[in-house]
């Protein structure tokens, strides 16, 4: 549309505020629902696809084909020396994002969705006003608006000032393998990152001020993934503080760190990543005055917020986190907005959370520790990973899949998969949860002889009837 032609006012029946997997899902179902549906965003595919999800995924991807190389030669098929080019590397990662964001926009597009890209400013009178990169504003009516803007990343405080230390979007598109590569702080995250650059060769360090790096997950997953990473030469430091670092001449950089025994130690490292928090992004949202739950919107079990008529879904909220929770939030939220008289309520107990760390770790239900808490008989169910002959190639033969049963009902009240291809595993776990299937129901499936799915079965099999 020309800009001299465009309306003054226009008005849709549901607007979408954000560009990345939340906003996109919502709106696509809207317009499919028969809405009059528009999404404003600075950037369809948002921190999804750029900076993100996605190019922590590729890299991941290919350390996970490196790992396949460098462990060739064990079964006889014989490689050159492996270099990489991390240039050429990064290129190839770009020209996928982008293709990925050409997708999405051609996927809105079939389905209606008019997309204005700019900085929306929502007013509770049911008017946004639009902001576009040319500073030209226009305002829109809506009926219903979803909030699905995301979330930001919070520095931490630690040595804020130094200008050699690496972002969350600066490690994800390094040019280079660091030599030494110190990173500071936990979680998912954290864990991945040093992952994906100790495969491609740097000399990762952990250094933490938690007793674990993982939090929310079942503490023998935590262990089997910390104990694997420090064999496969990651150095951790908990309950650890950074008190001073510097340069040296040569370009080095010091960290002097307070141990956990109080004692200090120097690390000497080439780069420092310091994995950030996150907090909601409220750009733009001041003139609604959303009630806010420890710097995200606060929402009720239906998505909707202390604004009439107005949603939040995906990591803007609470107790989203994942790329997957925020799709099955982002359905919730269309479907309440569309049919107030049934709404739905998104339960992420059974949404998986996958970490794509070495091994790689699946999680869905309670964990062993919350599962005693709220069950008298909780049975568990423990089976290796490589342990039948269709796991002859896996890499991780220290996985393992652990299940827990209600021994009243045999109810299944989770999952846990740590080792390759664990995020492929937890679909079917899920799948049988999602549908009310016991464990008893389970044993009943046949898997494909010889296959990783087994594991499944094998735990399964081990719980006491």
């Amino acid at each position: 549309m020309n800009r001299t032609d465009k309306p003054e006012l226009e008005n849709y029946e549901l607007i979408v505020l954000g560009g990345g997997i939340a906003g996109i899902t919502a709106a696509i179902l809207a317009a499919k629902q028969g809405k009059t549906t528009a999404l404003i965003c600075n950037q369809v595919g948002g921190n999804y696809v750029y900076n993100g999800c996605l190019d922590a995924r590729y890299l991941y991807e290919n350390a996970k084909t490196i790992r396949h190389c460098i462990n060739a030669k064990e079964r006889g098929i014989v490689l050159g020396s492996l270099s990489l080019d991390m240039e050429k590397m990064m290129q190839d990662k770009n020209k996928h994002l982008v293709y990925t964001e050409f997708e999405m926009e051609k996927e809105l597009s079939e389905a209606g969705v008019r997309v204005f890209e700019g900085v929306g400013r929502p007013m509770p009178n049911g008017m946004i006003d639009v902001m576009d990169s040319h500073k030209e504003q226009r305002r829109l009516k809506w009926q219903k608006l979803i909030i699905a803007t995301g979330a930001k990343s919070v520095h931490r405080d630690v040595f804020k000032g130094f200008d050699s230390v690496l972002t969350d979007e600066d490690i994800l598109n390094l040019d280079y393998v660091p030599q030494e590569l110190t990173i500071l702080g936990e979680g998912a995250n954290a864990c991945e990152i040093a992952s994906i650059y100790a495969v491609m060769g740097s000399r990762v360090t952990i250094i933490s001020d938690k007793t674990a790096l993982l939090e929310g997950l079942d503490a023998q997953i935590i262990g089997r993934l910390e104990e694997q990473m420090k064999k496969r030469g990651i150095q951790i430091y908990y309950k650890a503080q950074p008190v001073d670092l510097y340069k040296d001449s040569l370009g080095s950089i010091h960290i002097e760190v307070d141990r956990e025994d109080h004692k200090r130690e120097t690390i000497i490292s080439s780069d420092i990543y310091i994995a950030s928090q996150r907090s909601g992004n409220f750009a733009g949202l001041d003139a609604l005055r959303l009630n806010t739950d420890n710097g995200k919107i606060a929402v009720n079990d239906f998505g909707e917020t202390s604004v009439q008529n107005v949603y939040a879904a995906g990591e803007v909220t609470p107790a989203c986190t994942t790329a997957d929770q925020s799709v099955a939030m982002a359905r919730m939220v269309v479907h309440n907005s569309v049919d107030e008289e049934d709404p739905w309520q998104c339960s992420h107990f059974s949404i998986p959370t996958c970490i794509h760390t070495f091994p790689e770790i699946a999680s869905i239900g309670l964990d062993t520790k919350t599962a005693s808490q709220f069950y008298e008989d909780v049975r568990i169910g423990l089976a290796p990973l490589g342990a039948d002959v269709g796991d002859l190639f896996v890499e991780d033969k220290q996985g393992f899949v652990k299940v827990l049963v209600d021994g009243q009902y045999f109810e299944i009240l989770g999952v846990h998969i740590i080792g390759e291809n664990a995020s492929e595993l937890i679909g079917q776990a899920q799948a049988i949860m999602a549908t009310e299937g016991t464990a008893l129901d389970a044993l009943k499936l046949v898997h494909p002889h010889p296959s990783l799915s087994q594991a499944l079965q094998n735990a399964l099999e081990k719980i006491e009837k």
